[in-house]
């Protein structure tokens, strides 16, 4: 919480926000889908909703979150301390928290609905999904909890949970691990065919348009199946099968 720590993570949080938000516009959260931008260039939707991130908010601990309005209307990002550890860590610092968070805004745009036992723990998957293909990495928040395995309940190459273990009493969070192991198994898939993380994050995004509000995890994979050319189908279908 020194002066300079504090400029620092405010400029880091920046730049991460600016990183995301071009990431995922090239594939294909735009202006017309409902992004996060001051001015829309006449390319459709509406504007002046750029994401007002707040390093440090206060408002929390060893956590953060992400509030979506109405497209026109600014999201809200809050970060906040991770206090597991001496000296204490900053989510603002840690990429697969930005990453997730931004993620929360992705799916409440292009989708809508994201809350309840089902689609909330879909929307907690996906942005862990954000997370971990940006960083092509397996776990999320290793620096933030200042664990190798992250704050999740098992690094997502070696999940066990399948669609069979959804639970309502384990809450979104829990639950979401099942779509991101899935995802992960997919991206497995793609890599065997010899497809970047780009083309997966493509199909996923662009998968979106193809899904109601409030979705099932079917519904999820059968969105992601409508954008898929016939030649990814199959690494499509082996990922989510292999999750029941």
């Amino acid at each position: 919480t020194t002066t300079q720590n504090q400029a620092a993570a405010t400029q880091n949080l920046f730049c991460l926000n600016n990183v995301t938000h071009d990431r995922l516009y090239t594939h294909g959260f735009n202006e017309a889908q409902g992004n996060f931008q001051n001015n829309n260039f006449g390319l459709g939707g509406a504007q002046n909703d750029a994401v007002n991130a707040e390093g440090q908010d206060g408002a929390g601990a060893n956590n953060a979150n992400f509030s979506t309005p109405a497209d026109g209307s600014r999201p809200r990002m809050q970060m906040f301390l991770w206090t597991q550890t001496s000296p204490q860590r900053d989510g603002d610092l840690d990429s697969d928290i930005v990453y997730h968070e931004y993620g929360h805004g992705l799916t409440w745009r292009m989708i809508g609905g994201m809350s309840g036992d089902i689609a909330g723990a879909i929307g907690e998957g996906m942005s862990d999904v954000v997370a971990i293909l940006f960083n092509l990495d397996d776990a999320v928040g290793e620096y933030s909890f200042n664990n190798p395995n992250g704050i999740r309940s098992s690094r997502y190459a070696n999940h066990p949970d399948t669609l069979r273990s959804f639970n309502r009493q384990r809450g979104v969070h829990r639950n979401g691990e099942i779509y991101a192991a899935t995802i992960w198994d997919v991206w497995e898939q793609y890599q065997a065919g010899g497809q970047p993380a780009t083309t997966l994050l493509d199909d996923l995004v662009g998968g979106m348009n193809f899904t109601p509000a409030k979705p099932t995890y079917i519904q999820m994979r059968d969105g992601v199946l409508a954008q898929t050319p016939a030649s990814r189908d199959c690494m499509v279908w082996r990922g989510f099968a292999a999750r029941g």
